[in-house]
């Protein structure tokens, strides 16, 4: 799907059916939110193979 988008007089043109992927990995000393600590990554309690 193709769509114009108008903007301060400029007409932009985009493909609305090749989206593209803008997310940041979440990472030990990668970017972070404004006055948010670093993630920590602890391991889960799983227990592997129960089937219940």
């Amino acid at each position: 799907m193709l769509a114009s988008i108008q903007y301060n007089e400029q007409t932009y043109k985009v493909d609305l059916s090749k989206p593209m992927d803008i997310s940041l990995p979440i990472k030990i000393g990668g970017v972070k939110a404004w006055y948010v600590d670093e993630p920590t990554f602890e391991p889960g309690k799983w227990a592997i193979g129960l089937v219940k």
